[in-house]
């Protein structure tokens, strides 16, 4: 594939990638993979660039709508640059995009400060300034959307260990007692959102904050991606003193009042979903229904622990209807 990667940059037009010269590649790197994305990172003439090819084969806008949410955001100077995409599949049997690379270290094990939390609220509002017109993130534009979402994976779950088990008895009940909960999401909230705010995907450069993996950009219910934000942004959630620092700014400039309102329940729906989508994930991985490149170097343990304190953590909020916070005690795994 390296080779593959090299030949079609050094077959563009310099044009093509802001280069003034003939383009000639000094090395090639495979790089951290995504949940559905192949990455490269491709020097060439002192520039760097990242390739990013899309191994989710079902999904047949993932680049296109990527490549434009990066040019949405341009402007605003908080991702990587899009120089072009390929839908072709003649060069690397992929799409793919070529971005740029954005120097610096990411927000990944770093101490959650004030100042760190004030600017990655202020860099939310300025995502929320967009004005373009953008694709709707079906799965995440709604509660019971989401919902729906569950209910699939959750079929899926139990094609592999059966509708009787006790899991699948328990998730169901979840799923239901949260669906029963859900309120209409209001029209006037969809707001264009990153869908993966994590510490991994923010990267301070010269100061300042900027965004990596647009994959998911699009409108949706920002009550998700902030409940998100508050539950997963690193290796701990955020505090109640952190919140209240975000959302002093947060709210100060996006216009949603019924956002507080809303925010628990968006809370217990991703504590669900991020639980639920380890167990959905290992089977996928397991089972071999999706190439373990997508394992980001996880094993199946790693994958078992982590579903561990995701469903502890669950319980504890009341989130998951059952008294017992040891998963092992309805073990979705083998044993």
């Amino acid at each position: 594939m390296e080779q593959k990667v090299r030949m079609y940059f050094e077959s563009l037009k310099p044009s093509q990638l802001d280069i003034s010269e003939k383009i000639k590649v000094s090395s090639i790197e495979r790089i951290l993979k995504g949940e559905s994305t192949i990455k490269y990172l491709v020097i060439a003439n002192g520039k760097k660039f990242v390739v990013r090819l899309n191994a989710d084969l079902q999904n047949k806008v993932k680049v296109r709508d990527e490549f434009n949410a990066l040019r949405a955001v341009e402007k605003l100077d908080i991702g990587p640059r899009a120089f072009l995409k390929d839908m072709s599949k003649k060069f690397l049997k992929y799409e793919f995009l070529i971005v740029e690379y954005i120097e610096g270290d990411t927000l990944e094990g770093k101490r959650i400060t004030k100042k760190m939390i004030k600017d990655v609220a202020e860099l939310f509002v300025k995502m929320r300034s967009i004005k373009d017109k953008l694709p709707i993130n079906k799965e995440m534009s709604s509660y019971s959307n989401l919902m729906l979402e569950f209910k699939f994976r959750l079929r899926y779950v139990e094609s592999k260990i059966g509708k009787s088990h006790k899991f699948s008895k328990l998730m169901r009940k979840t799923i239901s007692e949260l669906t029963s909960k859900a309120k209409v999401t209001p029209k006037n909230v969809l707001f264009p959102c990153h869908a993966d705010v994590i510490s991994l995907n923010i990267v301070l450069n010269k100061n300042k904050l900027k965004l990596i993996d647009f994959e998911g950009f699009g409108l949706m219910d920002h009550t998700l991606e902030i409940a998100y934000v508050f539950e997963s942004f690193t290796n701990r959630p955020f505090t109640q003193e952190e919140r209240k620092i975000f959302q002093g700014i947060y709210l100060k400039l996006v216009n949603d009042k019924t956002f507080l309102k809303r925010l628990t329940f968006a809370t217990d729906v991703i504590l669900v979903g991020e639980f639920f989508w380890e167990v959905w994930q290992y089977y996928r991985i397991t089972s071999g229904d999706l190439p373990k490149f997508f394992s980001d170097g996880k094993n199946s343990k790693d994958y078992v622990e982590r579903a561990g304190y995701l469903f502890n953590k669950a319980v504890k909020a009341g989130v998951i209807p059952t008294k017992s916070a040891e998963l092992r005690d309805v073990n979705p795994f083998p044993m």
